[in-house]
């Protein structure tokens, strides 16, 4: 597969893990841990769509602090994700297990902002 080719099937995968967010908000009970699994795990592939459209190689991780770092030394606007990535980090492998996170109406409403930051930004990036 070619980095074009890769990059947007990264940008696929990533959308369909933010619709499917957006999707899971209309049930009930809301699935609050799942949206916010779907929020981080899309904005992990936005991430790594940048790195690879450029041509950057990145380590296996769902870190989004350590994929951001990456994105930073291309190109420090990248900073303005900082907390957003921080804020959805917790959501990666942390939620897949039993823990004592508790997820309510605003933390699910900030997890789909975040990551539609996250979105916005890496499109505009790379003129998608």
């Amino acid at each position: 597969m070619d980095r074009s080719e890769e990059y947007r099937t990264w940008i696929d995968l990533a959308d369909t893990d933010y619709r499917s967010a957006e999707f899971l908000t209309g049930m009930i009970p809301v699935p609050g841990e799942i949206i916010c699994f779907h929020c981080q795990q899309s904005a992990e592939k936005y991430l790594k769509a940048f790195l690879v459209f450029q041509g950057i190689p990145f380590e296996k991780t769902h870190n989004l602090t350590a994929l951001l770092k990456e994105c930073i030394l291309v190109d420090t606007e990248f900073e303005i994700l900082k907390v957003p990535c921080a804020r959805l980090n917790v959501y990666g492998v942390e939620i897949r297990y039993p823990t004592n996170l508790s997820i309510d109406t605003p933390d699910i409403d900030l997890a789909i902002k975040d990551a539609q930051a996250v979105k916005t930004t890496i499109l505009k990036k790379i003129g998608a």
